[in-house]
């Protein structure tokens, strides 16, 4: 088909090790259709761009139009993913190793005048520069927490990544020197302390040391950081303690960006939402009191993600506009 009619809508496409998620984006930032697709264990890089193009062909029939309608494509990656090359030079939760998924895209969007592959946080964070929490905001840092803590970072509307697009890696900068192992091997990073599994970790400790608390009355496998907070929001001594060591860890990690980027805002993501409604002031108050130069300039405020997995496609999807 031709041109004409072509830039009103574009693809964005987020996936993890176990589902792929596509939406059809306007020219607004708005997700106006969407659709997933369960991803299997071990899929490798072939068949994952393959279910890719499946769920964007789901997502545009969803709203009455062929897939060739949109312009461009582009894909949130979990892992070290190249714009440049569209190489995937690393991915954790796929187990890849320098696989070309933007090229393998690029079969199954032959009419699109971009296909583009990103980091998944750095999408997540354009998305919500774009349309979310960070509106009108150039200069945005993004942290996710879940089992780990991704980060992405925006600057002047665009997703930076640094050298080979291997930079913005903040949840693998240093709070405790020598401190807890991490998952990528060194030592007292910041997602080793301040990951929601972090946390888990914490609270069973705990649990396990004061047993006659609130705390330790919960199966300290299973515990939640919502569990946590109520035990603390009751009184809990030991919940308490641990509620704040985790806020001093977390405010560490986020001073640490703010004296690298200074951006406007910081945006908190993840799961758990509730918890991090309850944590937010505290967060914000400590923050203040360790930025660099707080006492003479504005200091950005840390506020929650507002569109959930949307930001990613909405990130994802602008990848093939003018700048990104």
């Amino acid at each position: 088909m031709g041109r004409e009619g072509r830039g009103e809508y574009r693809i964005g496409a987020v996936f993890s090790n176990r589902e792929i998620i596509a939406g059809v984006v306007d020219s607004r930032h708005r997700v106006v259709s969407r659709a997933s697709l369960a991803l299997g264990a071990g899929c490798d890089y072939r068949e994952t761009a393959r279910l890719v193009a499946d769920c964007a062909g789901l997502a545009a029939r969803g709203l009455g139009i062929d897939p060739d309608r949109c312009a461009s494509v582009g894909v949130g990656c979990p892992g070290i993913a190249n714009r440049e090359t569209g190489e995937v030079v690393y991915s954790g939760p796929m187990v890849w190793n320098h696989v070309p998924l933007g090229k393998e895209l690029q079969k199954h969007f032959p009419a699109a005048d971009t296909v583009a592959v990103a980091e998944l946080a750095g999408c997540t964070a354009l998305g919500e520069a774009l349309a979310g929490a960070a509106l009108r905001c150039a200069q945005v840092v993004l942290f996710q927490f879940g089992a780990g803590i991704g980060s992405g970072v925006v600057i002047d509307g665009r997703i930076f990544g640094g050298k080979y697009c291997a930079g913005a890696r903040l949840g693998h900068c240093t709070i405790v020197s020598g401190g807890k192992t991490c998952t990528c091997g060194r030592k007292g990073c910041f997602e080793a302390y301040a990951s929601l599994e972090a946390l888990a970790e914490q609270a069973r400790e705990a649990a396990a040391r004061y047993k006659n608390t609130l705390l330790g009355r919960y199966d300290a496998l299973t515990i939640s950081p919502s569990e946590v907070m109520d035990c603390a929001r009751k009184g809990d001594r030991a919940a308490r303690r641990v509620i704040s060591q985790y806020i001093d860890y977390v405010s560490d990690g986020i001073v640490n960006a703010v004296n690298a980027f200074r951006p406007e805002i910081v945006v908190l993501g993840g799961t758990e939402v509730k918890f991090w409604k309850e944590l937010l002031d505290e967060i914000n108050s400590r923050c203040c009191e360790r930025y660099y130069g707080a006492a003479l300039l504005p200091v950005p405020k840390v506020v929650l993600a507002s569109l959930g997995v949307d930001a990613g496609l909405i990130g994802a999807a602008a990848l093939g506009e003018a700048g990104n």
